[in-house]
């Protein structure tokens, strides 16, 4: 008997699909009908970014252009510091939103110039990304002036307002889990047939050089 993956075989396995389509969709309703379950406590979100951004306004010379920028590129990571943030939840005012909030919604990028820093503020409220995006920018700029002894490093443009980043849909998230569902009982059932000894034809018998005779075939009879 031919033990290689024939034509044949795949054909099987896809005949085998058809006649579990009953099963296929049961199971692909119990897919979603988990995914239902598991998602039955969330809302939709959407997440919302604002920008500020500072730069480095030297007017000296060459060098000390560069030497501002460096700082500035260097000190990056201060802007989500805990003074920073704090420095921040102070400007905001706002009970509601505190240092280790605002350290959690900003991250930073730069131009392709390097000379100016964007401040991004991301989250589910667009009134507070503009909020925590300036105020983040305002005390970033405190902060290097104190750093440095420097003011080269000003803020540039607040966050007037701001689009939306990213959405959770839980209709996506859904429909994921029932096609996951779909997708692993159809492996199964292709499996099953592609790797059974069972023989249900005669092409499945014969080898690539037609060496085997095949002279009859015995059905099992408790089938």
């Amino acid at each position: 008997m031919n033990e290689e993956i024939q034509f044949e075989d795949i054909k099987i396995a896809f005949i085998a699909l058809w006649k579990n389509k009953l099963l296929i969709v049961a199971v692909t309703l119990l897919g979603a009908l988990l995914g239902l379950l598991l998602t039955s406590n969330k809302t939709n979100e959407e997440t919302y970014r604002a920008t500020a951004t500072v730069y480095c306004a030297t007017y000296s010379s060459q060098r000390d252009a560069d030497a501002d920028v460096y700082a500035m590129i260097n000190y990056s990571d201060v802007v989500t510091s805990k003074k920073v943030c704090q420095r921040a939840e102070a400007i905001i005012g706002n009970s509601s939103i505190n240092a280790s909030m605002i350290q959690y919604m900003i991250s930073t990028g730069f131009s392709s110039s390097s000379y100016i820093m964007k401040i991004y503020a991301d989250t589910n409220d667009p009134d507070i990304a503009i909020e925590v995006a300036n105020a983040v920018a305002e005390a970033f700029v405190i902060e290097i002036s104190s750093i440095t002894g420097s003011d080269s490093i000003q803020l540039l443009d607040k966050a007037e307002g701001c689009y939306r980043y990213a959405s959770n849909s839980l209709t996506k998230t859904r429909i994921i889990y029932a096609l996951a569902a779909c997708f692993v009982i159809c492996a199964a059932i292709m499996c099953k047939e592609l790797f059974s000894n069972n023989v249900k034809s005669i092409a499945q018998c014969i080898g690539k050089d037609d060496a085997d005779i095949i002279i009859g075939i015995i059905p099992d009879s408790d089938k």
